[in-house]
């Protein structure tokens, strides 16, 4: 067998052999790869689930101390003169321009303690009282006083914009209920709040304990009345567990919803995810240069050992 045929099959060999330790090698990246993505996708979707948790729990908070303070006025001076309240309401409506990023409400209302809207800081004292003694607020206010109840979206009255109404039982000095004040958080002025503090590739959808949509981002494919995830998620069971992670990704089109958060202290369960592009091009654009630069790597060192193999080869020829 002549030089270059031996020369031939060990290089031929030797090729094989870098191939498949490369071929290992690339895999394992592969695997290392999807492995780190999914847990770094995982990082930010809890990040983001806590920070919505955190804008709706700030949002509110602040909100049910505004209520106390108003009603611990109306308390001291009596529920009765509602020209005082009016005014009271009108001067606290300042504390919302002053903090837009907190605050989207529009107006204060008075509901007494029959469960009739008898004031609103933009319309004035009612003539014709509205009754809303239906609404969950009304019924949990008188027993849960100086806290904010939350209820189910409604259209606001009298913005006629879809909000989240919300009340804080006031009580006097001698445990007598006297009423709520009531406000409607704005839905699409509060996600876009949510929005403003989240990546703008991350998805979400704020559930009631009902399983009922609150709120949600722009991409989510879904009607408000979807009966969606009280279909799969059998009355919430699936949202009881202590680990947040998702066994199985709830999918709604093509964006998969893998982390959950409930709120401590308000009704509400926030689902975090991402569109399946948005994953498929972090691995590309992360992940597979990597996958491309061995493989280069590789080829230019079979093509540099040839050279040189063929070159030592032919000198050694040369002088046999």
């Amino acid at each position: 067998m002549s030089i270059y045929n031996k020369f031939s099959k060990y290089y031929l060999l030797f090729s094989v052999v870098v191939i498949l330790v490369l071929a290992i090698i690339a895999t394992g990246v592969w695997f290392v790869s999807v492995n780190n993505i999914k847990r770094y996708n995982l990082i930010e979707l809890e990040r983001s689930a806590n920070n919505i948790s955190n804008v709706i729990t700030e949002s509110l908070d602040y909100t049910n101390q505004v209520n106390i303070n108003i009603g611990q006025r109306i308390a001291n001076h009596g529920e009765k003169d509602l020209k005082f309240i009016l005014n009271e309401f009108r001067e606290f409506n300042d504390i919302k321009r002053r903090n837009p990023d907190l605050f989207s409400w529009s107006s204060f209302d008075w509901v007494n303690n029959e469960g009739y809207q008898v004031v609103n800081s933009r319309l004035g004292i009612h003539k014709n009282p509205i009754n809303i003694s239906e609404r969950r607020y009304t019924k949990l206010a008188p027993q849960k006083p100086w806290t904010l109840q939350v209820s189910f979206p409604a259209l606001g009255i009298p913005s006629r914009s879809w909000v989240i109404p919300v009340g804080t039982g006031v009580m006097d000095s001698n445990g007598k209920y006297l009423g709520i004040i009531s406000m409607g958080f704005d839905i699409s002025e509060f996600t876009k709040i949510i929005s403003q503090k989240l990546d703008k590739e991350i998805s979400f959808v704020v559930l009631d304990n009902k399983m009922n949509i609150i709120m949600k981002s722009n991409d989510v494919n879904l009607p408000r009345d979807s009966n969606f995830f009280k279909q799969i998620a059998n009355d919430g069971a699936m949202f009881l567990a202590e680990l947040k992670i998702l066994k199985e990704e709830i999918l709604v089109g093509d964006i998969g919803f893998g982390f959950y958060e409930r709120s401590l202290k308000y009704p509400y369960i926030i689902l975090t995810g991402f569109n399946k592009s948005v994953i498929n091009s972090r691995f590309n654009n992360l992940r597979l240069p990597y996958i491309i630069g061995i493989l280069l790597i590789a080829t230019f060192f079979l093509i540099i050992l040839y050279v040189f193999g063929l070159k030592l080869v032919t000198i050694k020829s040369s002088h046999s």
